[in-house]
Formats: C-alpha cells, structure tokens, sequence
C-alpha cells in the first residue's frame, strides 16, 4: 500500500471509532432522559400526610420537604413537616 491509502484508513477508522463513541454517549443520554422524566411524571402533587395540594412557587420549594423511601416520593407541607419531625 502507499502512504496516501494509508493515511486514509487511519482517517477513517479514527472517525469510525469517534463516531462509534459518538453513538454510545448519545445512548446512555437517552436511557438518562428517560429515567429523569419517569421521576417527574412519578412526583407527587399533594401532601403524603393531609393531601394538601402542592403550588410550585418559591415559598413552599423552600418549605415543603421531599423525601424518598424505597424508590418512593414522598412530599410532606410545612406543618406535616413540622409533625413528622417531631
């Protein structure tokens, strides 16, 4: 073989190896996204304790209390917080 050829295989399995990589990366991002998005649809709405409903403000992202036992989500408001941990 020549150096011209040779050059090319090299060029080419390079971008076949980068691309390969490229792929498997791309994956593992897949099955990571999908993963997050199934905790999200899983996240309750309401009080675990008293069913209190659960507004996204800024106030209650400071109070409330996440908790997670057994691959399970539990959300507790300010004053069932205040009796759990007592």
């Amino acid at each position: 073989m020549n150096k011209i050829s040779d050059k090319r295989n090299k060029k080419r399995l390079k971008r076949k190896k980068r691309n390969k990589k490229h792929a498997s990366e791309k994956l593992y991002a897949k099955k990571r996204l999908s993963a997050l998005e199934k905790a999200i649809e899983e996240f309750p709405d309401k009080c675990t304790s008293c069913n209190k409903e659960f507004i996204s403000s800024s106030e209650n992202l400071d109070s409330w209390l996440v908790t997670t036992i057994d691959n399970t989500i539990n959300l507790f408001c300010d004053s069932c917080k205040d009796r759990k941990s007592s």
